[in-house]
């Protein structure tokens, strides 16, 4: 709530990106199988994330954090989905 009532942290931002680069399957490849539509939809949701990726003023470290913060956020949300 805090990004986007005016006050966000350092730390709410970098959450925030954290799980739309996830959300999006940003750093995901499609499996072959999937239909046309599925993959499109796919590419949509990597597209829009990429947008706001390229759009922000960040430092390269900075950047470097947010990937690998994403990246553990998909590897906690697989591990999740396992056990449920």
């Amino acid at each position: 709530n805090a990004v986007f009532r005016g006050k966000p942290s350092h730390e709410d931002q970098e959450l925030v990106l954290a799980d739309l680069a996830y959300q999006s399957g940003f750093s995901m490849v499609s499996h072959p199988s999937i239909s046309d539509q599925e993959l499109r939809h796919n590419e949509g949701k990597r597209f829009l994330f990429a947008q706001i990726w390229a759009r922000l003023t960040l430092s390269h470290a900075d950047k470097m954090a947010l990937e690998n913060a994403a990246r553990l956020e998909a590897v906690t949300a697989d591990e999740f989905a396992t056990v449920n």
